[in-house]
């Protein structure tokens, strides 16, 4: 009974002390009191480490007094309500407002808020913990959580992208020294995509099937393996003497989306072009500076679009791409047909760390995402075959 329950003094980041009363874990979950109930349901934050023992040895005195259990002594405190501010609904609603920030400073993606936005909704993703405080949570809870979001009819990819964002946030918290414990969490597997390979003789017929005015923007996706944001958010100005100044992109589908000044990865840089047809398609661009378009700045652009820039926005590029993909009679998606099939045709070629340098990706495991030919592979079958 002596060691039942233990004070936590911890300083917060404002440098005020904190004073809590951990009850450790009982039946997988742990049991952390904040305060003393008030009768609005609300808690009385202990002032001081002695303010807390006094509440420790009352809760002892009554297990004894009373003939309780651990759980049930526990029970009685903890029936009263956490503190609201410790309710999960607010924690996360604090945690949206500083990401929202972030999104306004251009250090976040507003694509990410608009689906964090959806998972803590009222009957989102995230109202599983509606009412439930933010301390104390346990693997079961999780795994209880887990097995919700199965019934929700969503896919295991969006059940990942739901758990993963829950626990970032749970990780947030716990950076701030808010005594937020993070529980386990069990891998959501996900089926491994394979996405569709062509060659370089089908994406060229897809890309002849697209009018020359039109086709810039694909054939930048194709050659360079520029991301569609990047492309969209290319201005005439940032290409001068055979190179492409690739520094920022849009975020999100709108027009009115806004545009940051990095890249994802913060990977922008200066790049030479050297694909013949994409040097030619630039040229031809600049030669199209008319007073009747002296407003479209956008350098890849969409000719018919009704923005004063001509920028491209994403459904437009679909439909166009779809189109050209049913007269070269090869059925691909955008991304695929571009990005994917020539980091593909490049894997075959050239060293990981080159190719990594190409595609500007963070991570060289992030190029798993590509079937990529291998060296070693050509190598293999070559000696089954026989050959030299």
């Amino acid at each position: 009974m002596r060691d039942f329950g233990k004070i936590l003094v911890e300083r917060l980041p404002s440098g005020k002390l904190r004073f809590r009363i951990d009850f450790g874990i009982l039946e997988g979950r742990r049991y952390i009191l904040n305060g003393e109930p008030r009768a609005d349901k609300g808690r009385r934050r202990f002032s001081s480490a002695e303010d807390a023992r006094e509440t420790l040895y009352t809760i002892r005195a009554d297990m004894v007094a009373r003939d309780l259990s651990k759980l049930q002594a526990l029970g009685l405190w903890f029936a009263r309500g956490p503190a609201p501010e410790d309710l999960i609904g607010e924690r996360a609603k604090r945690y949206l407002e500083n990401f929202r920030t972030l999104v306004a400073e251009g250090q976040r993606s507003p694509t990410t808020l608009r689906e964090l936005d959806r998972y803590a909704k009222p009957g989102g993703h995230w109202s599983y913990w509606e009412g439930r405080p933010i301390h104390g949570l346990a693997y079961s809870d999780v795994a209880d959580w887990h097995r919700w979001l199965a019934t929700r009819g969503i896919s295991a990819k969006t059940r990942k992208n739901v758990s993963d964002a829950f626990r970032a946030m749970l990780r947030w918290w716990k950076d701030r020294d808010e005594g937020v414990a993070v529980p386990k969490f069990d891998v959501i597997r996900v089926r491994r995509y394979v996405p569709t390979i062509i060659g370089m003789d089908e994406q060229a017929r897809i890309l002849a099937a697209i009018p020359w005015e039109r086709r810039g923007a694909f054939l930048a996706a194709a050659f360079e393996a520029l991301r569609m944001g990047e492309i969209r958010a290319l201005d005439v100005s940032d290409y001068h003497d055979g190179r492409l100044r690739v520094t920022k992109a849009i975020q999100g589908p709108r027009i009115d989306a806004r545009v940051a000044d990095f890249t994802k990865n913060d990977s922008g840089e200066v790049r030479e072009i050297w694909h013949p047809e994409l040097q030619s398609w630039l040229e031809w661009r600049l030669d199209q500076k008319t007073e009747r378009l002296k407003g479209a700045v956008a350098l890849f652009w969409n000719p018919s679009a009704r923005n004063t820039a001509k920028r491209w926005t994403p459904d437009p590029m679909e439909q166009e791409w779809h189109r050209a993909c049913v007269v070269a009679g090869v059925a691909v998606p955008l991304q695929e047909g571009t990005r994917h099939a020539i980091l593909t045709q490049l894997g075959g070629a050239l060293q990981e760390r080159v190719l990594q340098a190409f595609s500007r990706h963070r991570d060289a495991r992030s190029l798993a995402h590509y079937a990529k030919p291998r060296p070693k592979a050509a190598a293999m079958v070559k000696a089954i075959r026989g050959e030299k």
